[in-house]
């Protein structure tokens, strides 16, 4: 045997062991990737187990701190307003006693207030009745400027027809002075 027949049987031995090698570690792969998959898949169910289990357990120490802060509130609250409640109640009788009379000082003042709208609303009436009156004596004045204007209109028409008649007398008498001056003439040469 020669070295090639050596090299025909180990190229085929190495080609064969390094795909034996090949698919050896694929399959480990396959399997680790197939046991991380799994572990994944377990994680993530027992997770969200988990999670639901956390936040109740969250939600129940938050309901249990938002009691002991409300309590907590109470009781600060209640200390509070027993320290200031003699103040408060101190300052709310000066307040009350304050607005008492500043109440009665309005009062006072709303009374006054009163009068002078009453006072106010008889000048108004008194006013209206006067300003009526004058509306009624200004109606009746208008009606005799209109009966004036109408009997000056009348008057107007009366001057214009005596104008006319003036006018027309006055032609007549021109025209009787014209016969009359013509008609002397020859009187006087009659009689002379």
């Amino acid at each position: 045997m020669g070295f090639g027949s050596l090299i025909y049987y180990i190229v085929p031995a190495v080609v064969l062991g390094a795909t034996v090698y090949y698919s050896w570690s694929i399959t480990l792969d396959n399997a680790d990737l197939t046991y991380k998959l799994n572990e994944s898949n377990l994680a993530s169910k027992y997770a969200s187990s988990q999670l639901q289990e956390v936040s109740k357990k969250m939600a129940e120490e938050i309901s249990v701190k938002d009691q002991f802060f409300k309590d907590f509130d109470l009781v600060f609250l209640g200390q509070s307003l027993q320290l200031e409640f003699s103040e408060l109640r101190n300052t709310y009788q000066f307040v009350l006693k304050n607005v008492e009379n500043l109440g009665k000082k309005y009062q006072t003042e709303l009374g006054n207030c009163n009068k002078e709208k009453e006072e106010l609303k008889k000048n108004i009436e008194k006013t209206t009745a006067d300003l009526k009156t004058s509306q009624d004596k200004s109606g009746e004045l208008q009606k005799k400027l209109d009966e004036s204007n109408k009997s000056l209109e009348e008057n107007k028409k009366n001057l214009e027809e005596s104008n006319k008649s003036s006018a027309s007398l006055k032609a007549k008498v021109e025209e009787l002075e014209k016969k009359i001056a013509a008609s002397t003439p020859a009187a006087e040469a009659k009689s002379t």
